[in-house]
């Protein structure tokens, strides 16, 4: 399987998984969980603390899911014009490190001010 098939695969994954967590937490609707989410000892302490986390990463989380959209779009753009090509390996390259670079940097963005929100200080 070649990067841009792959790229386009996961990122699409990821980027309807993280526009579902915000559209959710922007509607007020996303609950505690074990399966999406910033899943720590402190945001599962009460749902209290899980809203506080996840309105504190939502910008984050967005973040992250425009660069999944973007890499997948990219990655779309080097099937179509053929990966084969000049043109397909560097709208494939580009659009895989654009979107794991952005999505690891905005998800360890958004994971570290939801922990700061919850943040117990003893």
């Amino acid at each position: 399987m070649d990067i841009a098939l792959a790229g386009c695969i996961g990122f699409s994954i990821v980027a309807v998984l993280a526009w579902l967590i915000v559209i959710l937490i922007r509607l007020g609707r996303f609950r505690r969980n074990r399966w999406l989410g910033i899943n720590t000892e402190a945001t599962q302490a009460s749902d209290e603390a899980w809203d506080r986390a996840h309105a504190a990463a939502a910008p984050w989380i967005l973040g992250a899911a425009i660069a999944a959209t973007a890499g997948a779009l990219l990655c779309g753009v080097a099937l179509v014009v053929g990966p084969e090509t000049s043109v397909g390996t560097l709208f494939g390259a580009v659009g895989f490190f654009l979107g794991v670079a952005g999505v690891a940097g905005f998800s360890l963005r958004g994971f570290s001010l939801a922990q700061r929100a919850v943040r117990i200080d003893y």
